[in-house]
């Protein structure tokens, strides 16, 4: 697995950094398909906020991309935290890709790596509509079922996907209620 870590706003020292090595590779143990993990350590400046060290660790396998984020009063707890949820959220992927598999009594081919996320900034002023963040991903297609998957691996509130047997483009959402809606578009 790729390590890349990164600190904002504080020194990223060697005692810390081989701390959050240690903790990340632990996490092969329970799936051992992570190509990459992307580590952002951040101290926020801000005085009136008390859980100021955060923490957000993006990884990618098999084609997915699995996030998490924790900030508390410090930083060594934050990557402890973060970590946790981690190990939550690839057992659960784990035991459902294995569900899958049993239910299509076949493995599912590795996916090609997404294509790098680009992120740029509105101007400010623009009208009443202030873009502030842009984001490129991959269109995959992908069942509703994949697509709730990759919500709840992400932590959003929704996901744009392509359906595979149509093409169009459609989102699946967290309803207040927990469950998931579907929005598909119409021919």
């Amino acid at each position: 697995m790729n390590i890349a870590i990164r600190g904002q706003n504080f020194e990223l020292n060697e005692s810390i950094k081989a701390y959050t090595e240690e903790k990340v590779n632990r996490l092969e143990r329970f799936f051992d398909s992570i190509d990459t993990a992307d580590v952002t350590l951040k101290v926020e400046r801000n005085k009136s906020i008390e859980n100021n060290h955060r923490v957000e660790i993006t990884l990618r396998a098999n084609g997915q991309v699995i996030r998490a984020e924790e900030a508390t009063i410090s930083m060594y707890s934050s990557i402890d935290i973060v970590v946790d949820k981690l190990e939550r959220q690839l057992k659960k992927y784990k035991q459902k890709l294995y569900a899958s598999m049993r239910k299509d009594k076949k493995v599912p081919a590795r996916p090609a790596t997404p294509e790098p996320i680009e992120i740029g900034q509105g101007k400010p002023g623009d009208d009443d509509i202030n873009v502030v963040r842009t984001k490129l991903i991959p269109m995959k297609p992908m069942n509703p079922e994949e697509a709730a998957l990759q919500l709840e691996l992400l932590g959003h509130d929704f996901h744009v996907f392509r359906m595979p047997e149509t093409g169009h483009f459609a989102v699946v959402y967290r309803r207040r209620d927990g469950d998931y809606g579907l929005i598909e578009e119409q021919e």
